[in-house]
């Protein structure tokens, strides 16, 4: 009687295991693990006025770097909620993945930050933008280019 309830079991937990593994197989590609072609942190010091519920809109662009008049695409983009309190510094990381689009040694990319007041992305409600610490165009994904960007918000004088 022992024996047929362990074989049971055994039986039962071969099963679960089996469409288990079978899941990690087929998974969506959405959930599966992707590549990160680049990380940052968004830095708001201490020095800013507080705020609540702002979004950042951090945006890639990529371009042709053989034409100077061309206009950029935008590549891809992410939006993060922040509050700030001032007195203390903030930093939200930030992670930028592999998706459909090919990366293409022959063009540029860069970022630009934007940060908007009370979560609505529309030009009269940008208060902040974002400077790149490691030169004023936010190069990445490109030679010589830092695979951990740091972006410092700035007042927007108007």
């Amino acid at each position: 009687m022992k024996n047929k309830i362990l074989l049971t079991v055994i039986v039962i937990v071969l099963i679960i295991v089996s469409f288990f593994a079978i899941y990690l197989l087929n998974k969506p590609d959405s959930i599966k693990s992707r590549n990160i072609l680049f990380d940052g942190s968004l830095v708001v010091s201490e020095e800013l006025e507080s705020f609540q519920n702002a979004i950042a809109e951090i945006v890639l662009f990529e371009y042709d770097q053989n034409l100077a008049d061309a206009s950029a695409d935008k590549f891809d983009s992410i939006s993060l909620t922040i509050s700030h309190q001032k007195g203390t510094e903030n930093r939200l990381q930030f992670q930028f993945y592999e998706n459909d689009k090919t990366i293409n040694s022959e063009r540029g990319y860069y970022v630009t930050t934007n940060i908007y007041r009370e979560g609505i992305i529309k030009e009269p409600d940008r208060f902040l933008w974002g400077e790149c610490t490691h030169g004023g165009f936010c190069k990445v994904l490109t030679e010589n280019s830092p695979s951990h960007i740091e972006i410092v918000a700035k007042p927007i004088n108007k």
